[in-house]
């Protein structure tokens, strides 16, 4: 309930923590409970016994909607903890890529079961400061269709990237063409972004020189030189 309200609704930016959602639904059924009980006491025009059946359709209603919205954050809150709680463990390793690795492992092998649980974490993981984590968050709002996001994390993936070759680009080409199909209003800084990276040689597989060019439906693509 509280997701769809924030991917299906235009009643948010997409983007805020569960808590602060959870905590406008709860004001929004507050307002609703008043207005209800604000029909049931002073709207004289309706029928005293059609205002008490109203009052309570309503009410068992917002309770119920209560009742989800409580389940749902106690969902939030436990899955976040399991997230920190595996963050921790990549931060505190030894070996921070090999447990990054194996956690990564443990989540996907979780996939049937829960197809975005994996990018939720990364999401999480990356902001915590888990560099490896950056695709996958990436990944996390193209498959939400978030294209505000995405345009700011695959801007900040350039900003932050240090090499620049086909594997690095390669990653993230997919989500990028995803924004260019759906998104016609593109910042300054995502249009400098794709002039850089167009001006790029790579090194494609098998030996081959490429640069990323505009296909004739405005995608870019490698392209052998």
């Amino acid at each position: 309930m509280i997701v769809d309200d924030r991917n299906d609704c235009d009643h948010s930016s997409k983007n805020e923590p569960e808590e602060e959602l959870y905590l406008k639904g709860l004001l929004d059924l507050c307002h609703l409970r008043r207005f209800v009980s604000a029909v049931n006491r002073d709207e004289n025009k309706i029928a005293l016994e059609d205002r008490k059946k109203y009052f309570k359709e309503s009410i068992d209603k917002i309770v119920t909607l209560k009742n989800l919205l409580d389940e749902e954050r106690i969902k939030f809150v436990q899955e976040n903890k399991g997230f920190d709680k595996d963050i921790k463990r990549i931060l505190s390793s030894e070996n921070r890529f090999n447990t990054w690795v194996m956690v990564e492992g443990e989540y996907l092998s979780l996939y049937k079961k829960d197809k975005d649980l994996f990018n939720r974490f990364c999401v999480r993981a990356f902001d915590t400061g888990i560099e490896e984590a950056e695709i996958g968050a990436i990944d996390y709002f193209w498959l939400k269709q978030d294209y505000t996001e995405l345009e700011n994390r695959l801007i900040n993936y350039h900003q932050n990237l240090k090499v620049f070759n086909y594997t690095s680009i390669n990653r993230i080409l997919f989500p990028l063409n995803t924004l260019l199909r759906n998104v016609t209003d593109r910042s300054n800084e995502l249009l400098r972004m794709i002039d850089k990276l167009k001006k790029i040689d790579f090194n494609c597989p098998h030996k081959v020189k490429c640069k990323l060019v505009e296909n004739d439906k405005g995608l870019l693509e490698f392209k052998e030189i």
